[in-house]
């Protein structure tokens, strides 16, 4: 899955990237579609290297043209172009994609990303603030215990 995640990470608009086949991002990956043909990647920040990574499978589509696309004109034997002759009903099924990521997804993705950022974010202030707490209050117990020795040495000096 790393070049996936490293594939969709190049493709990434604000932290945010997806695919519905993910045998074009990395070929490898066409050997899995039944199982995942999607991606939705939401990175949290290359710092860290963390990320949510959400999977959809594969949906096997059938699409039903007027005739068969790849044989659209035929020339004759003057070199005149002539539509295809035939607009029989023609099936193509379509494998390897999975259903497309929607906007709404999308922009779900990007919301989610700035809660879990901030979240983070909230939380390594709060673990700062206690780290100076507990330096502060290391700070004042040595100032405070330093006095309480002075006075001891100049008491027994005095008597």
């Amino acid at each position: 899955m790393v070049p996936v995640i490293d594939g969709l990470r190049s493709l990434a608009s604000r932290g945010v990237a997806s695919s519905n086949e993910l045998g074009k991002v990395d070929p490898d990956l066409a050997a899995y579609a039944s199982v995942a043909s999607g991606a939705l990647l939401i990175d949290l920040g290359e710092a860290t290297d963390d990320y949510l990574l959400f999977l959809r499978r594969e949906l096997v589509e059938t699409i039903a043209w007027a005739g068969n696309p790849n044989k659209s004109v035929v020339a004759d034997r003057h070199d005149r172009l002539h539509p295809r002759k035939s607009f029989e009903a023609w099936q193509e099924t379509v494998h390897g994609a999975s259903r497309p990521w929607t906007e709404t997804e999308l922009e779900s993705g990007l919301l989610l990303r700035e809660h879990l950022l901030r979240l983070r974010d909230a939380r390594e202030l709060t673990r700062l603030n206690e780290s100076l707490k507990t330096e502060s209050q290391a700070g004042k117990d040595r100032s405070g215990s330093g006095a309480s020795q002075r006075e001891g040495r100049e008491r027994k000096q005095s008597g």
